[in-house]
């Protein structure tokens, strides 16, 4: 009897044991699937985010392209075509780059034949009515929608433009077909019955895998869970829940999450006994183990537990292996070091670094010596909670610089430690250099190379400033070639553009460093001398008076000109500065020419 006893107790508490073991497992397993969903949303958030900004790093290049080209009078229409063709090829994301003009008529674009009324969409006549101006002209997103070019549905991205005088001049769109974020949902295995999908904040669904029939519930619809409804009510930004769904009564685990500062939302669902496929198997193997060796049970059951974290994380490493790989934008994941574990092939092309040299480099070594101890100490500070996006500087293994839009983030794990971080790479070197030229363009004369009026008003405005701050002077001065007009109607105008060429030589090799010389328009200059007195002013244009008559211009011959000086005084407007300057350059006209006529203030 008592071997019977001992051996019921035996038993009961190896069963206990057992039992304790495999609540223990199911609750890891859970735990494990909702941290493969979390990490699945936040790499899909860093994706699309990436992507976004792009569009608005697009649209704005080419608005100040179109505005430039305004400015100058320049614009061709098949240049402008021609240019978006070549800016399209910059963000391969997005199927086409189009212009409204004023009247929503559908002008340029990649896919257009022929002008095509666009004014009813949505997105064009919200930017049309927004005043002109920073606050106004941010992108804003519309759709999805059915388009009427491409047959297809896409999100359209669009930014306002406006003429050089604020004025509304029309729309910039890139179009995002959602065929294409459709592929990469499907690339992303949650298990049979799993679901992820793409909602706008209004909740409008953009993009669901696997799709549902009817079409009525594909994109576009507005049919939102209740559950994720009064979720949202509590945390906006992201959370995770458990419901059946009214679509297919399956019941899942849910994440969501809000794609960085967009108005988007990324939502996925694995099913519910997704995380404990073979359990039974398990369950017969743990019980008989428990039966036929007593000690032995516990140290079995741990060692199957062990496995079976160690293949969820594997499963999860797959899970971000596969994301990574999917992505056109370079990603690379991170260990707690700072040394890469996994990179896609996007980010392989980016740094020019063949097979997998990329695999086990130190992060900090894709960026210049100068800035490596920044960037480490900036991964040390990013936690399971916060996300960093700003611009780096990169070094390619070849050795060539460029700049990119770096976004860095943690992937914590099942207990909240940060052992992984995700890097996104978006090179914007060309962007960069684009709105460079496009700024000097804007800011300079193009026949002389000295500022333009436009870029002369911000030099004015500013020396006032520092001289009423510091009580320091500074002076003008306003010249004006005599009998410009001559030498156009004699000698024809290219020869009057190397005059123009001459003088501007002339002027701006006579300046010091920090002096500003401008064409203010035709044959007219202005020189803004800050810190400079007006005797030493009166000084210097008295030379250049004689330099420039001094001169030789080829076939016109010696010209001559002349000039007015002023010294800003205290409170002055700047208008009124130039008022003063121009009438003491219209006395020197009037009373001979080639002569100084100095302001009195």
């Amino acid at each position: 009897m008592p071997y019977y006893v001992g051996a019921t107790f035996i038993v009961v508490l190896i069963t206990l044991f057992a039992g304790l073991i495999l609540w223990q497992e199911a609750k890891q397993r859970q735990q494990q699937s909702q941290m493969m969903m979390q990490n699945a949303t936040t790499l899909l958030s860093h994706h699309i985010e990436g992507i976004f900004n792009e569009a608005d790093t697009l649209l704005q290049a080419v608005s100040f392209h179109y505005r430039d080209q305004l400015l100058m009078e320049k614009f061709n229409p098949k240049r402008f075509n021609d240019y978006l063709q070549l800016a399209l090829s910059w963000a391969p994301e997005f199927s086409n780059l189009g212009f409204l003009d004023a009247k929503g008529i559908y002008r340029f674009g990649i896919d257009q034949a022929q002008p095509i009324d666009l004014s009813e969409r949505e997105y064009f006549t919200l930017l049309r009515d927004k005043p002109s101006g920073s606050a106004a002209n941010g992108m804003i997103f519309s759709g999805p929608i059915f388009t009427k070019l491409s047959q297809r549905w896409a999100l359209v991205l669009a930014r306002r433009v406006d003429h050089p005088d604020g004025s509304f001049a029309g729309v910039l769109f890139v179009r995002w077909d959602i065929d294409r974020l459709t592929t990469l949902l499907e690339s992303i295995h949650i298990g049979q019955k799993g679901t992820i999908e793409l909602r706008t904040s209004d909740m409008v669904q953009v993009s669901r895998y696997p799709s549902i029939d009817p079409p009525e519930l594909g994109p576009g619809n507005k049919r939102v869970p209740a559950h994720l409804s009064r979720m949202l009510q509590i945390s906006p930004e992201g959370g995770s829940y458990r419901a059946i769904s009214a679509l297919d009564q399956i019941e899942r685990h849910y994440t969501y999450l809000k794609v960085g500062e967009y108005p988007f939302l990324i939502s996925a669902g694995l099913q519910a006994g997704y995380s404990f496929e073979n359990w039974s198997v398990n369950t017969k193997l743990v019980l008989l183990l428990s039966a036929l060796m007593i000690l032995l049970t516990v140290a079995g059951a741990r060692r199957m537990y062990r496995q079976s974290l160690r293949r969820i994380q594997q499963q999860l490493n797959s899970y971000a292996v596969r994301i990574l790989t999917a992505s056109p934008v370079a990603m690379m994941m991170l260990d707690s070091n700072g040394q890469i574990t996994h990179a896609n092939p996007a980010a392989k092309r980016l740094f020019g670094y063949p097979g997998d040299l990329l695999i086990g480099t130190a992060v900090v070594a894709l960026h210049p010596a100068s800035s490596q101890l920044s960037q480490a100490q900036r991964l040390k500070q990013i936690d399971q909670a916060s996300e960093l996006i700003t611009e780096a500087e990169y070094v390619r293994l070849d050795g060539s610089p460029f700049s990119a839009l770096q976004s860095l983030a943690a992937l914590p794990d099942m207990d909240g430690n940060v052992n992984h971080y995700i890097e996104t790479v978006v090179d914007i070197t060309d962007l960069k250099l684009a709105q460079e030229r496009l700024k000097k363009q804007a800011e300079t004369d193009k026949l002389t190379g000295l500022l333009n009026r436009h870029s002369g008003d911000h030099v004015l405005t500013e020396a006032a400033r520092i001289a009423e701050n510091t009580g320091t002077a500074f002076s003008v001065i306003m010249c004006d070639i005599d009998h410009f007009k001559r030498v156009n109607d004699v000698y024809g105008h290219p020869e009057g553009d190397r005059v123009l060429v001459n003088v501007a030589n002339i002027l701006r090799d006579a300046v010091r460093a920090g002096d500003r010389c401008i064409r203010w328009g035709g044959e007219e200059f202005l020189i803004v001398l800050p810190g400079c007195p007006l005797p030493v002013a009166t000084s210097l244009a008295k030379g250049l008076c004689l330099l420039i008559a001094e001169s030789d211009n080829e076939k016109v011959g010696p010209v001559t000109m002349s000039f007015g000086v002023a010294q800003w005084v205290q409170h002055e407007s700047v208008n009124e500065l130039i008022e003063r300057v121009d009438r003491a350059l219209y006395e020197a006209k009037n009373s001979g020419r080639n002569r100084v006529v100095i302001s009195a203030c």
